[in-house]
């Protein structure tokens, strides 16, 4: 193996990353979940809280830190429909 890689890699994670299953809204809740079906299941928990709280599609994208334009899309894989009430 080169120089540059390691073979005997270590992973430290914080105890406090596990204080009593506390997570908010359940976003690690991935119920038996592969990777792929666990990360578009915490995406969209993303996105509904940002939309939930803001008055716009931009003014969420800008909670979410991307561009209008990617939430669109993302909203669009993801399958999630959300009209603003006026």
């Amino acid at each position: 193996m080169p120089e540059h890689i390691r073979d005997n890699w270590k992973l430290e994670i914080p105890q406090e990353s596990f204080s009593d299953e506390k997570s908010d809204n359940n976003l690690l809740s991935t119920n038996n979940l592969n990777l792929k079906e666990a990360m578009a299941q915490f995406e969209s928990q993303m996105i509904l809280n940002a939309l939930q709280s803001s008055q716009s599609l931009r003014k969420a994208a800008i909670k979410l830190y991307i561009d209008h334009a990617i939430l669109i899309r993302r909203m669009k894989r993801l399958g999630i429909q959300f009209s603003y009430k006026r």
